[in-house]
Formats: structure tokens, sequence, C-alpha cells
């Protein structure tokens, strides 16, 4: 149901559009693609996911979260997940985080760095953030 709130019926239409062999290349690429990932960048470790981890325990191993959880999810801002990482997220945009001063740009709080700023909203903007470097990066 969310999916369909969210761009189901184009995205179908492009890739029924697609030939078969571009349509398997596609869903070969989807099979293969990482849920999460785990990284170390600039000196500071990362655990990045498209929208947050639904249902959070520390005690919970991250192989247990569902699908739902991590690509849905959204992330609660207002708690530190992780002590010694960064949680990485897009899917929220940060005008809508209560704890950010700055809505619209990139959220860094409470352990968090969140990176959807909101390009399809009117005053939104396509953004990135060098993890090397800390620079952001806004179109």
């Amino acid at each position: 149901a969310s999916w369909m709130q969210n761009g189901c019926e184009p995205t179908l239409a492009e890739f029924r559009a697609l030939s078969r062999d571009m349509q398997e290349e596609v869903l070969e690429y989807l099979r293969d693609m990482l849920l999460y990932a785990e990284i170390e960048a600039g000196g500071k470790q990362y655990f990045l996911v498209h929208a947050g981890l639904g249902n959070f325990s520390p005690e919970k191993p991250i192989e247990d979260y569902s699908l739902y959880d991590l690509v849905w999810q959204r992330a609660d801002y207002s708690r530190c997940y992780f002590p010694d990482r960064i949680l990485v997220t897009g899917h929220t945009p940060t005008q809508t985080i209560a704890e950010n001063p700055a809505p619209g740009r990139i959220y860094r709080g409470n352990g968090h760095l969140a990176l959807d700023c909101g390009a399809g909203f009117p005053d939104g903007s396509l953004a990135a953030v060098c993890l090397e470097t800390g620079q952001e990066f806004y179109a």
C-alpha cells in the first residue's frame, strides 16, 4: 500500500516499457542491492539505510530487521540509535524533522545524518554529503 502511494504506477509503466532483457537486468540489480551498509569514512563509523530502523532495539541484530523496517519505517530523530556510529538516512524530508533547526537542509544531530531535503517539495532541494570531509552539496 505504501508503494502504491509513492510512485508505483509510473515505475511499473516505465518497467513494462523496457525490453525483456533490460527488465531482467533491473531485477538482477534489485536482487543484489544491499538493504543497508556499514562503512568507515573520514575516521567515523556510519550505518547507511534508506528510511530508518523500524522497531529499533539496541539488542536486536541488524539481520532481524525486515525490509519494511529498513525501507519504509522512518527514523526517530529524537533518539540516538548507536553510541559509536552515525545513522545516515533518507526517506524523511528534513522539513518534517522537529529537531532540525534548518528545515530543508541536511540534519545532523543526536547520532543522525538525514539527507532527504525534500526535493519533491516546492521549497526543497536535492542534497548530498561527502562522508570523508563532511562537505554538503545542494541542487
